[in-house]
């Protein structure tokens, strides 16, 4: 016994071979109280259990996944004759019960379903079968077996492994397999086509069918779309052109709205663009087309830089106009108006950042701070350890000679604390004026 599908089998395989050439193939499943025996456990046999005529599936019927359905099986009148059951006492045949008695009632459901619908083929008689199968009333169990009788016996719920679709339903198979009707009149041909006549050959017979006869090629219909217009029949299909939704302006994108049954013209600024940055950036207007952009604004609102915008760099420059150039209340020096002045102040360097480090004297902290602060004097200073290339100011008195001269010195101020407080570091650039 196997349970599931034991299609290696020999005598299964020959059962599936059998069931490949298009035959119904039902077996008993057996009546062990085990698993689905061979040949019912071949996958394409239809494997039969038993039911009694409570509805209920004895406890001996075999079962397992291998079981597909289950039929009448427990006292069945059958045609075994009672000389060979040793019992004529009553009937001339005798009552048999087990899955040998259920099959043969799926082999006749077949019959029936076959004779309703001789075109159907194997798998639709078992489809018809299985889809349309009821379930059983329950599963007979079992505390004990005894001499082949069923001690403690108890109904449950049935597993799908006990009872597989559930109970052949004849005429429920039978409605779901028969051939129907497939028109009574050419209204019931109808599928709202314009582009065929539709006809009801054989109205109201089981071989009824309808017949879609293409009308003439160029005949004007409707094909219910707002997106196509010029709709005229074709082979019995509906086509239409697209329609044109364009309309007289250049830069909207043009389409078609199946949805809102509307053509729609977006517009669309990139159709404008005249890849220009200082006139600004272009615009689609729907109705008026394509629209000037903004010319850039460079203007900084100072009077001493001439502004431009560049067209290479997509960016707008300035430049300081000339020291002395008049501007209100002043002249422009270093690209800003001084007020109150007729010519700009000079300044000189008086510490460069190329010295880099001051040699450490009194005096030289003084006159560094001077320069960089306006102080002659300091308040503290960083150096640097070893010896190292520095500067010196060549007079470092309270004045304004700011000639300095390199000098090797062992750890030079990189850095002073003037007079105000602030640190002044020897590698920038510091003026005077």
């Amino acid at each position: 016994n196997f349970g599931s599908h034991c299609d290696s089998d020999p005598v299964a395989a020959k059962v599936n071979w059998v069931a490949d050439n298009g035959i119904v193939v039902a077996v008993a499943a057996g009546n062990e109280a085990s698993g689905v025996s061979s040949p019912a456990c071949a996958s394409k046999a239809i494997a039969v259990g038993a039911v009694d005529k409570a509805g209920v599936v004895p406890y001996w019927s075999n079962h397992g996944t291998a079981l597909d359905i289950v039929a009448p099986g427990v006292d069945i009148l059958s045609t075994y004759s009672c000389l060979a059951a040793g019992d004529c006492l009553y009937y001339w045949y005798a009552y048999m019960s087990g899955t040998s008695m259920s099959a043969p009632h799926i082999a006749g459901v077949a019959a029936l379903l076959l004779q309703a619908k001789p075109t159907a083929t194997a798998d639709e008689v078992k489809q018809a079968m299985f889809s349309t199968a009821v379930p059983a009333a329950g599963c007979e169990r079992c505390r004990g077996i005894w001499r082949g009788m069923c001690i403690g016996r108890t109904v449950v719920t049935c597993t799908p492994e006990e009872e597989g679709a559930g109970i052949v339903d004849a005429y429920g198979a039978y409605l779901a397999i028969k051939p129907s009707v497939a028109c009574y009149s050419d209204a019931d041909c109808d599928d709202s086509n314009p582009c065929t006549a539709d006809t009801c050959i054989n109205p109201g017979a089981n071989e009824s069918f309808c017949s879609k006869t293409p009308v003439v090629n160029g005949t004007a219909c409707d094909d219910g779309l707002f997106c196509t217009a010029g709709d005229v029949c074709a082979g019995g299909v509906c086509r239409g052109a697209a329609r044109d939704c364009s309309d007289s302006t250049a830069c909207t994108v043009d389409s078609c709205d199946e949805a809102g049954d509307v053509c729609l013209n977006s517009p669309d600024d990139s159709f404008c663009d005249d890849s220009l940055y200082c006139n600004g950036a272009e615009t689609c207007n729907a109705l008026l087309g394509c629209q000037p952009g903004t010319p850039v604004d460079c203007d900084d609102g100072n009077e001493c830089t001439a502004e431009g915008c560049n067209e290479d760099s997509n960016a707008c420059e300035y430049i300081e106009l000339a020291d002395n150039t008049a501007c209100t209340n002043g002249v422009c020096c270093s690209g800003s108006c001084t007020v109150g002045v007729l010519e700009c102040p000079t300044s000189v360097m008086c510490w460069s950042s190329e010295y880099s480090y001051l040699k450490r004297a009194t005096s030289q902290l003084r006159k560094f701070c001077k320069c960089a602060e306006g102080t002659y004097g300091y308040s503290s200073y960083s150096y640097s350890l070893g010896r190292k290339s520095a500067y010196q100011y060549i007079d470092s008195g309270d004045n304004e000679n700011w000639e300095a001269m390199p000098v090797s010195t062992r750890n030079p101020a990189y850095r002073v604390r003037c007079s105000d407080g602030s640190w002044y570091y020897t590698n920038q650039d510091y003026y005077m004026g």
